[in-house]
């Protein structure tokens, strides 16, 4: 039995996971394909560390090995990633978010993800246009993307708590302007990042 805070807490999560991928997704630069699983840090017992770090540093650090575990494809014993033993081993937890569950599941990560990276691909300004900064006060970021005469200006907070509604509004010579906010079927969530490993504790890991 899944305790109501335990879902409470995934959900959350979940929003985050998506939140990151939009940030990430809509700033300047070649996308990167890093959080569509929305998989928490794995906890990797000593014995199966591989990590040099991980290995040396131990328990103080357990290096980067809880975001290097095999990507659940199914949820069978090696979670569909090989036919043998893997390098490092398959987390319980991340059998649940196996793409072949995931992909049943129309308010997954991996859906929600999948349809922003749609509509990503038919908006030039994100794909090829420049980025603006706009001026504002923390925790909002805001910027605007622009390619020729279309332009798509975000808007976002980005504190863990009460995170804002993303706002998109366009303008162009010919398409005229109009605003629409994008929100991913089902929106739910999950997130992992920090510098030394993309699956931190408490945040999600970027697949």
């Amino acid at each position: 039995m899944v305790h109501p805070g335990q879902r409470e807490r995934d959900a959350q999560r979940q929003l985050y996971e998506r939140m990151d991928a939009i940030v990430v997704h809509t700033e300047h630069g070649r996308a990167r394909l890093v959080e569509e699983l929305g998989l928490t840090e794995a906890d990797v017992p000593y014995e199966a560390l591989r990590d040099p770090y991980g290995i040396a540093f131990w328990p103080q650090f357990k290096g980067r090995d809880g975001c290097r575990t095999p990507m659940p494809w199914r949820d069978d014993s090696h979670a569909g990633f090989s036919s043998g033993a893997p390098w490092l081993p398959v987390p319980e937890e991340h059998r649940v978010l196996a793409v072949s569950h995931q992909e049943q599941d129309a308010s997954s990560t991996l859906n929600g993800f999948r349809a922003f990276m749609r509509w990503r691909r038919d908006q030039p300004a994100l794909r090829w246009g420049g980025i603006r900064f706009l001026d504002t006060v923390e925790p909002v970021l805001a910027f605007v993307r622009s390619l020729g005469d279309e332009a798509l200006f975000r808007v976002g907070g980005t504190a863990r708590k009460d995170p804002t509604r993303r706002v998109w509004r366009r303008s162009g010579a010919t398409a005229g302007s109009s605003s629409r906010t994008w929100r991913s079927p089902g929106s739910s969530p999950r997130s992992r990042s920090s510098a030394a490993c993309p699956r931190a504790a408490g945040a999600t890991r970027r697949r």
